[in-house]
């Protein structure tokens, strides 16, 4: 079950999910607009979803997420916590 921070959280967040799994030691990498990483992260087991923020979210900016080299999606922050991609699973993702 995906648990997102509370919406008012010092950061903006992505709350990332999917309906394909994530492999184990697939590394994530935050990117702005120009292809900056960010952020990064290696998943230590299989996943469908990931919490990921950093300083450097800003409302109305664009990102992507790529694992590896692929690009898995982007999206443009749009409130404290941006719900980004679909799940079954979801089934709150604005947290408490």
């Amino acid at each position: 079950m995906v648990e997102t921070p509370a919406s008012n959280s010092a950061q903006y967040v992505a709350s990332y999910a999917r309906n394909q799994s994530i492999s184990a030691s697939t590394n994530l990498y935050l990117c702005n607009s120009n292809r900056d990483i960010l952020t990064e992260l290696t998943t230590s087991r299989i996943c469908q979803s990931v919490i990921i923020s950093c300083p450097e979210l800003t409302l109305g900016e664009e990102y992507n997420i790529y694992g590896g080299d692929s690009l898995l999606t982007s999206f443009t922050v749009n409130q404290k916590i941006t719900v980004v991609g679909s799940s079954s699973y979801i089934s709150n993702p604005r947290g408490r």
